[in-house]
């Protein structure tokens, strides 16, 4: 199948500084799932002068209507893949866009709006022929299956917008009413940025394990 794979034509438009695939995580492993108490905003202090909890995140949008967040711990970059390169899987679920040869790895790629329940892609009035796609990257565990060795996805959004700082008491463990249901079961928490305006924190392991049920299916 490797030799079937169109030739990677990836224009990389956003990079983060992150370990190789398998270097050990940037930061201890800690209780909470939302915030690394061991980052902190340099910039932030409370009312008693020491630094604010926080951690930065990437917003992107899914739908115009619908930004989220995800950690750029987990990001390694993002890429601008044309359609072309993305060679469709049969029997696999829609929101599975198929397969593209990233650098010579086998990377699944994955409409992140369709499978958190909204539109497909290709039924948005803003679809192009290239997509901005995320590419989520975990580091391998001993509790994972050697299937999961790699532990990388390539997430399809609509846009990459901007970094957010995301401070601990502004993070909210329940859904507010508006948020879709299916976004609510990746989520790990709702930064409540303003009043009007409440994100999700989508989790990469949950993506990456619900991906994975397919994979070790086909």
């Amino acid at each position: 199948m490797a030799n079937s794979f169109p030739s990677p034509q990836e224009a990389p438009v956003f990079s983060v500084n992150q370990p190789s695939r398998t270097s050990s995580p940037p930061h201890p492993t800690i209780a909470s799932p939302l915030i690394d108490p061991s980052l902190s905003d340099p910039n932030s202090t409370g009312s008693t002068g020491s630094t604010t909890l926080g951690e930065q995140f990437l917003r992107l949008q899914l739908r115009s209507d619908v930004p989220i967040l995800l950690s750029v711990r987990q990001i390694t970059e993002i890429l601008s893949i044309a359609d072309s390169q993305i060679m469709p899987i049969p029997h696999m679920p829609p929101w599975m866009m198929g397969i593209y040869n990233w650098r010579g790895e086998i990377l699944w790629i994955v409409d992140l709006a369709h499978l958190c329940g909204l539109a497909p892609w290709y039924e948005s009035p803003h679809a192009h022929s290239s997509h901005a796609t995320v590419i989520l990257n975990l580091p391998a565990t001993t509790e994972q299956s050697p299937s999961a060795k790699g532990c990388s996805l390539g997430l399809v959004v609509q846009k990459v917008e901007d970094m957010e700082w995301c401070t601990l008491d502004a993070v909210q463990l329940s859904p507010p009413p508006s948020m879709p249901d299916p976004i609510a079961q990746f989520s790990v928490g709702y930064w409540q940025k303003s009043e009007t305006t409440s994100l999700a924190i989508l989790d990469g392991k949950t993506l990456l394990s619900t991906v994975a049920q397919f994979e070790s299916d086909d």
